[in-house]
């Protein structure tokens, strides 16, 4: 009898287990949905993103107010006019009430060629083309009517992108920076592209050169997370 009593106990312990596991996860699946859709009404996103909450039991630290990590993937994110592909996020903790914010936050997204090229003709007036190879930028126009290229070195300081020249060539000769015509060369020299729109906290903490553009990296510390509509 008391065999079959303690075998009773321990069936439905394991089942209350079963229960509060369903229960956690879906509560888990609620949130990453409502978190998507709080994401799509306050930010530029293409397409609804993937979100995932980690950890468990999820209520408890909903309960306890804080997130340990929040991930999240969108095909792209626009910030002030900027285009960024292939977006990943990852946060970790990430406050439940307000104000709405994170610890610390990484973002993580693609400049592409064209995108870049924009930015540049904006901060020197100069149009030309960029396209990577290797771990560098090629860039690459026309003045006096003969060809150039310039090989550019893309690096993060100040929370910017900075560019490096490291290499000139006009007509296919090599040349100094400093002796392109019409004050090429110090334009390229002394190019930083801000990257505009990032969340109050946040700045530019790595950059890398990949095959479709310029991969960008972000960080910040008690980043307060958006919540007003586009």
């Amino acid at each position: 009898m008391r065999r079959r009593t303690g075998l009773t106990l321990l069936l439905v312990l394991v089942l209350l287990v079963g229960v509060a596991v369903i229960v956690d996860r879906v509560a888990a699946a609620a949130a990453e949905r409502l978190v998507a859709t709080r994401v799509e009404q306050s930010l530029d996103v293409t397409g609804s993103p993937e979100v995932d909450i980690h950890g468990f039991p999820f209520l408890t630290q909903a309960l306890d107010g804080s997130l340990g990590e929040v991930t999240a993937r969108a095909n792209s994110l626009t910030l002030d006019g900027t285009p960024l592909s292939d977006v990943d996020v990852t946060a970790r903790g990430v406050s439940t009430r307000t104000p709405y914010a994170v610890e610390h936050a990484v973002v993580t997204g693609t400049l592409g060629s064209a995108t870049l090229e924009h930015l540049v003709a904006e901060r020197t007036g100069i149009e030309m083309r960029l396209a990577p190879e290797g771990d560098q930028l090629i860039a690459m126009g026309s003045a006096l009517g003969l060809p150039w290229s310039a090989h550019l070195s893309p690096r993060a300081e100040d929370g910017e992108i900075r560019v490096d020249v490291t290499g000139v060539e006009l007509g296919g000769v090599e040349i100094a920076a400093a002796s392109l015509p019409g004050g090429l060369g110090d334009l390229l020299s002394d190019l930083a592209i801000p990257i505009d729109g990032l969340p109050e906290g946040m700045t530019v903490a790595e950059v890398a050169v990949v095959h479709d553009g310029v991969r960008v990296t972000a960080t910040g510390t008690d980043v307060l997370i958006p919540t007003g509509g586009r």
